[in-house]
C-alpha cells in the first residue's frame, strides 16, 4: 500500500467491498462491468492498488448507491494528500496502521506485557522505543516517541475515539525507564482511566491461564462512509518488523470473541483502578 494514499485506499476498499455485497452483485461481474480481471478487483478491494476514479464511479452506479455517495466516494479515489503521520520518525511499515487508527471509531486493544500505547507517556515511551532501536540516536527516538504521544490526542476532542484495552498485570511491574518514570506513567494511566470514552481493565495474575495468551492485538471499528453500509472491522497484529491487517469477517468475529474473553477475566474499571493506585503506593513511592 503506497504510503501517501494508504488511509484513503483502504477506507474506499473497505467500503466498496461491503457495497458489493451489500447490493448482492459477484465479484466476477463488477470486473466485467468496468471491463478489468477479477483478479484486478481483488486487489483493488485488498487496498493493494489504488482505485481509478472511473472504476469506482462505474461501480457505485452498478451498486445502486446515491449519487452523493458515489461523488463521495469518487473524491476518495482522488486523494493523494499524505497524513501527519508520513514523516521519516514513523517506520515506513508502522504508517498505514497510524493512518488506520486515526480514521477508527472504536479501538480495543490487548496488550500482554506492556502499557497500551494510547496511554503512554513520553518518558516511557522514550526507555521503550530506546530498548527496542538501540542504533538509533536521541533525535529519533524523541521523534518516534512524538509521535506515539501524538496519536492520543486521538483520546479528546469532540469526536474522540472510543478505547478499551486490557493489558496484562506484568506491565504495572515492569519498571521501564526507572522507578521516576514509573511513577509518572502509572499516575498517568490513572488520569487517563477517568475519561468517559476510555475503558481500561488490568488481567491480573490471579486470572491464570486466558484466552489472549497468543499475544498482543488491536480490533478497530470504524464510522460509515454511506449510509446503509457497513465499513467492516480490522484487527492489527504487530510483529518485530512490520504488522498484519485482517480483514475478513471470520477473521474479525474470532478476535472478536478473544477481547470479549480476556475483557471477562480481567478486573472491572473500579478495581484497575485500585490496584494500579495500590502498586504505585507499594512499588514506586
Amino acid at each position: 500500500m503506497a504510503q501517501t494514499v494508504g488511509i484513503a485506499r483502504r477506507t474506499l476498499s473497505r467500503v466498496m467491498r461491503e457495497a458489493r455485497r451489500t447490493a448482492g452483485v459477484r465479484a466476477g461481474d463488477a470486473a466485467v462491468q468496468v471491463g478489468v480481471t477479477p483478479g484486478t478487483l481483488s486487489k483493488y478491494e485488498k487496498s493493494e492498488h489504488p482505485w481509478p476514479p472511473a472504476v469506482v464511479y462505474a461501480l457505485s452506479d452498478m451498486y445502486k448507491l446515491k449519487r452523493e455517495d458515489r461523488d463521495k466516494l469518487v473524491e476518495l479515489a482522488r486523494q493523494r494528500e499524505p497524513g501527519w503521520w508520513q514523516t521519516s520518525a514513523v517506520p515506513t511499515w508502522f504508517a498505514p496502521y497510524i493512518g488506520v487508527e486515526s480514521e477508527a471509531a472504536e479501538l480495543d486493544n490487548y496488550n500482554d506485557g506492556l502499557i497500551p500505547g494510547l496511554c503512554q507517556t513520553p518518558d516511557y515511551a522514550r526507555a521503550l522505543i530506546t530498548a527496542v532501536a538501540e542504533d538509533e540516536g536521541p533525535d529519533r527516538v524523541d521523534g518516534h516517541a512524538a509521535v506515539r504521544v501524538r496519536r492520543q490526542q486521538r483520546l479528546s476532542g469532540d469526536s474522540p475515539l472510543r478505547f478499551s484495552a486490557v493489558f496484562n498485570e506484568a506491565a504495572l511491574h515492569r519498571v521501564v525507564g526507572g522507578v521516576e518514570v514509573m511513577r509518572e506513567q502509572l499516575a498517568h494511566l490513572l488520569a487517563v482511566s477517568e475519561q468517559p470514552n476510555v475503558d481500561l481493565r488490568c488481567l491480573p495474575f490471579s486470572a491464570g491461564a486466558h484466552a489472549a495468551t497468543e499475544g498482543n492485538f488491536v480490533l478497530l471499528r470504524f464510522p460509515d462512509v454511506i449510509e446503509g453500509v457497513n465499513s467492516g472491522d480490522a484487527v492489527y497484529i504487530e510483529y518485530a518488523i512490520g504488522g498484519l491487517f485482517l480483514e475478513q469477517e471470520s477473521e474479525t468475529a474470532y478476535y472478536q470473541v478473544l477481547y470479549r474473553k480476556a475483557q471477562g477475566a480481567a478486573l472491572d474499571q473500579q478495581a484497575t483502578r485500585q490496584l494500579v493506585q495500590q502498586v504505585l503506593d507499594d512499588q514506586y513511592k
